[in-house]
């Protein structure tokens, strides 16, 4: 814990070469200490915010393979604190089986989310038979992994796409919600 407090620290005054070096440490840290221990830690509860924020300084290229590292880290770290939460779990044992994939092809880059049997499942991949999918532009999604933007944005926008039916998509946002309240923990895309 204390090496992943120490290259949070350090992302503050850290280049965008520093950061292309640290950020995929940090993401390895973030999933070996566990990213609810990472979200509860009063020091580290804030970093997902600040590292999207750093994001921004790092050239596009570069920026391109940490944001297929970064975004299904986050998405796995939802799976954790939903798992993790009682509230989540109820919700999700009222809601209707949903597969959601996110797709970027652009950048030949894929995540999906899936709630089966009142679980969550969240990460990198394909989805195939997803009843929801959304596709977004390159750098629509590399605005978002910076921090700048939501999917509803670029939707109304015109940066992205939705396939299926939107009244699933907003049930979704109930869990968001809970991570928001529970945990103080804001995705930032929804």
């Amino acid at each position: 814990m204390e090496e992943l407090k120490s290259l949070v620290k350090g992302l503050e005054e850290a280049d965008a070469n520093k950061l292309v070096e640290d950020i995929p440490k940090i993401m390895g840290l973030v999933k070996q200490v566990g990213f609810l221990q990472v979200v509860q830690d009063e020091d580290l509860k804030d970093f997902i915010e600040e590292l999207r924020e750093k994001m921004g300084d790092i050239d596009v290229e570069a920026l391109i393979p940490l944001a297929k590292l970064v975004m299904p880290t986050l998405f796995e770290g939802m799976q954790e604190l939903l798992t993790n939460s009682e509230e989540a779990k109820e919700e999700m044992a009222e809601m209707e089986d949903i597969t959601l994939e996110i797709a970027v092809p652009e950048i030949d880059f894929y995540m999906n989310i899936q709630i089966k049997d009142g679980s969550f499942s969240g990460g990198e991949g394909k989805l195939p038979d997803a009843e929801l999918k959304v596709g977004v532009k390159r750098d629509v999604f590399l605005n978002l992994v910076k921090g700048e933007g939501d999917l509803v944005s670029a939707y109304m926008a015109g940066g992205m796409t939705l396939e299926g039916p939107l009244n699933k998509a907003m049930i979704l946002q109930s869990l968001f919600e809970i991570m928001s309240d529970e945990y103080e923990f804001d995705v930032g895309i929804f």
